[in-house]
Formats: structure tokens, sequence, C-alpha cells
């Protein structure tokens, strides 16, 4: 028997999660776009289907995701 495992990174996501953790003041929230939630959950099932270890889902986390790979971290945390 088998274990898949796909990590899903979505990014800033339209849900409730950023109320709840009280995180409503955050820049990224403030001033950022969110991704759909139903399009986040059909990148990461897709993903899984398709067997893939991880998905960055939305290509403005891509973008990000490729950025801070080559950026200094103290740059990224800024």
């Amino acid at each position: 028997m088998a274990v898949l495992l796909t990590a899903l990174l979505p990014g800033v996501t339209d849900t409730d999660f950023f109320q709840k953790a009280d995180m409503e003041e955050a820049k990224i929230i403030k001033e950022g776009s969110k991704a759909d939630p139903a399009q986040v959950a059909k990148d990461g099932y897709e993903s899984l289907l398709a067997g893939k270890d991880k998905i960055v889902s939305g290509w403005k986390n891509k973008i990000q995701v490729a950025v801070s790979n080559v950026l200094p971290d103290p740059v990224v945390a800024e």
C-alpha cells in the first residue's frame, strides 16, 4: 500500500481564516488580492491525482515563491 502526499501552497485565500486568526489588519490581507477557495481546492485535487509532491496555487503565488527562492531571507521577511 502506498501513501501519496501533496503539499498545497495556496497563499492568501478568500476564507475566514484571517478573521479567526485576528489577522485582518495584516498588510497582505488589506492590500493584496485573495485566491478563490474553489480554484485552490481544484488545483490541489488535480495535483494529488497527478501524483505531484507540491502545488503552488495561483500565478501570483508562483511568482512570489520563485522570487523568494533567489532573494536573501531578510529581504523576503520584509
